[in-house]
């Protein structure tokens, strides 16, 4: 049995947050799933009509959870958590950890001061995003809203290092890639060797892998030996 417990919050159509996450935690963190679907699904990838209807699922997805002794909660939605106000009502001795603030962790534990922020998002979601990071002590120097045909889940590696690649410069310490949704592995380890050797490169999703495996790190050595 896995020492640390996750269950994870992912939109119904984010795919890559299962694929990418499991691969990026500590073998000995074990991560159940249960998906956000809103009663009504939006008509197409660029239509943010439904993200409040999925916060308003919560509830119910947490309830897939009963009976699991759970570490932490983690909610992988960086836009309705940047658009919209709402709690993850948490267990005891459970501890919750959303994407946004992961990102928030990732840039101030290297103490990145000017970033540049890459997401898939409207003008309003990107504008929320900015305004939170920047209340958590996170200044975004530049952001740039990456475009897509149909949905997140499609762009492509190549897409992503082309955009980071055109709109870096050197005043960026920090490249911070927001969407659980959006692939970036491969697109990380492609960026890392072409930037400046101090500048940290991470993802939503590698973010939130940071952030469990610090946590699980810390339940360890406050266990003592067995």
């Amino acid at each position: 049995m896995r020492s640390f417990q996750v269950g994870a919050l992912v939109p119904w159509v984010n795919t890559a947050m299962e694929e990418e996450l499991p691969f990026l935690v500590d073998p000995s963190i074990g991560i159940h799933w249960s998906r956000l679907r809103p009663q009504h699904l939006p008509s197409n990838g660029h239509d943010p009509s439904y993200l409040k209807p999925m916060l308003d699922a919560i509830p119910s997805a947490l309830s897939e959870f009963d009976g699991l002794r759970l570490d932490a909660i983690v909610f992988g939605c960086t836009s309705a958590e940047a658009r919209y106000d709402f709690k993850v009502n948490q267990r005891e001795g459970c501890k919750c950890f959303t994407a946004l603030q992961s990102l928030i962790y990732a840039a101030k534990s290297v103490g990145a001061r000017n970033i540049l922020l890459v997401g898939p998002y409207d003008t309003l979601t990107m504008a929320a995003e900015k305004a939170i990071l920047h209340r958590g002590g996170v200044n975004v120097l530049r952001a740039i809203s990456l475009p897509y045909k149909d949905e997140i889940r499609h762009i492509t590696s190549a897409a992503i290092v082309e955009s980071v690649q055109k709109n870096f410069s050197s005043e960026c310490d920090c490249v911070l890639l927001s969407c659980t949704a959006m692939y970036t592995i491969d697109a990380v380890a492609e960026l890392s060797p072409l930037l400046p050797p101090d500048c940290l490169v991470t993802s939503s999703n590698l973010a939130l892998a940071a952030q469990l495996n610090d946590a699980c790190i810390f339940k360890q050595s406050n266990q003592g030996p067995e």
